[in-house]
């Protein structure tokens, strides 16, 4: 590599995104290690989204901060395996309601204790004012996504 080519190459460790990519996977080993491989963190929040009522596939993809895309996959999942009802809205057939099976309370009920040993786990060391600032940095990220759409840097 010459001079001008290592200049220039990107360090990743210096990249915010790269830094929340590489925490985020070890996020998903501590998870999987804790609660088991059956089970993503992403179906975890959904069982914990749906403990008490039906929500419509918006509701469910609007407070994870996911695509409806990933929502409509990890549900379709959690169908298969018996965890989640799916119903049309009465009120509006084209709008999907889901919601907890039996089988779905009780694997979330089994769940809520591990998912608390690893939030445990994950918090070990860090305090409360590097949570606070952590999420103000997200907060920062998530406005700069927001003011800068792609269509803007293109």
């Amino acid at each position: 590599m010459n001079n001008k080519t290592k200049k220039d190459s990107i360090n990743l460790n210096e990249l915010i995104s790269f830094n929340f990519y590489s925490g985020w996977r070890e996020i998903e080993q501590l998870f999987r290690e804790i609660v088991g491989s059956d089970m993503s963190l992403q179906q975890s929040f959904i069982l914990s989204f749906l403990h008490d009522s039906y929500r419509t596939m918006k509701e469910v993809s609007e407070h994870l901060n996911l695509d409806p895309s990933a929502v409509s996959t990890i549900v379709d999942r959690m169908f298969k395996k018996g965890l989640i009802h799916r119903v049309r809205d009465p009120r509006d057939r084209r709008v999907m309601l889901v919601s907890l099976t039996d089988e779905g309370i009780l694997l979330k009920l089994k769940l809520d204790e591990k998912v608390k040993v690893f939030s445990n786990v994950l918090d070990e060391g860090i305090s409360s004012e590097d949570k606070l600032v952590l999420r103000r940095i997200i907060s920062q990220i998530q406005a700069n996504r927001i003011r800068n759409s792609v269509s803007e840097v293109e």
